[in-house]
């Protein structure tokens, strides 16, 4: 049975060729039959609808397993190019010399690497995430799409006024907030003030911002905060006298640290269940905007 199906295989009989072009992809099955042109054209393809999926299927990036749900939603194109293959592979002369690109080692790196440099991509150099909240609103709203600089602390912890994804195992949820607290800062919320070390940090009226209360759009107040390493940060201020408008001294311990929304009121951070974060879960820097408002866009973020 193993030596029939490799055989069959080798051979490029039609029914190989088509599960080959049907689990590995048309561009696969095109160079295993040694159809150049229409290799490019399925890699031109599966291109744009990559680009596609980015920009209207944004939540097939961002989950544990894309590979396999970008392979689920390019089934049809797979489909097509199953029967495209099982129609030129009955025409295939199996007498004639290979095409360099067709030889098994090469179709097997063009399958392999790509993925490999895709999973390293993801677990040791950027990684996408998407914000379910408005709780970092404005700088990252509600729908937005972001990567994540996993290697950004490989040499130092976050600085403040960083951007960070961070893992709670107990809550066993990812969580994007502000650095405002280092460890050995004595931390204060007062009258929505924030205070680092017996300093109020300095903010002003920067017109409003179409917030949410918590449902329902309505105008939030919107300020410039300069963090005491001159970093302007904007936050916003939904209500006058919000529940953590006023806190207790937050000591920061060594290795974690304080956290906060910059939508203040409406945030779970290190003033509530959050806690302090200890360096162990941060996952890394927020660094670019992908996509907003259902629209690619390049942005960076501070």
């Amino acid at each position: 049975m193993g030596e029939s199906m490799a055989n069959a295989v080798v051979g490029r009989r039609p029914w190989a060729a088509a599960i080959i072009s049907l689990l590995l992809g048309p561009f696969i099955g095109m160079l295993y039959l040694s159809k150049g042109r229409w290799a490019l054209i399925y890699f031109v393809v599966g291109a744009l609808f990559a680009i596609a999926c980015i920009a209207y299927l944004p939540a097939l990036i961002v989950s544990p397993h894309p590979q396999l749900l970008l392979w689920l939603a390019g089934l049809p194109i797979s489909v097509v190019g199953a029967i495209q293959s099982f129609f030129f592979a009955r025409k295939y002369d199996s007498g004639r010399s290979q095409r360099w690109y067709s030889r098994w080692y090469v179709v097997l790196a063009v399958l392999v690497l790509p993925t490999l440099l895709a999973l390293s991509i993801r677990t040791f150099l950027f990684q996408p995430f998407d914000i379910p909240a408005v709780s970092m609103s404005p700088s990252l709203n509600k729908g937005d799409y972001f990567f994540v600089s996993k290697f950004a602390y490989d040499n130092h912890g976050p600085d403040r006024g960083d951007l960070i994804v961070f893992h709670m195992s107990k809550y066993g949820n990812d969580y994007v907030k502000r650095v405002i607290g280092l460890p050995g800062d004595r931390i204060q919320i007062r009258g929505g003030i924030v205070i680092i070390n017996g300093k109020e940090v300095a903010r002003k009226r920067a017109g409003d911002f179409m917030g949410f209360c918590p449902e329902n759009p309505c105008p939030a107040s919107q300020y410039e905060e300069v963090l005491p390493e001159k970093r302007h940060v904007m936050v916003l201020d939904l209500y006058p006298d919000g529940p953590f408008d006023n806190t207790g001294v937050f000591v920061v311990p060594s290795g974690q640290y304080f956290v906060l929304g910059d939508n203040r009121d409406n945030s779970d951070d290190s003033r509530g269940s959050l806690g302090f974060i200890p360096a162990r879960e941060v996952v890394g820097k927020v660094v670019l905007k992908f996509l907003a408002n259902g629209r690619l866009s390049w942005q960076p973020v501070h």
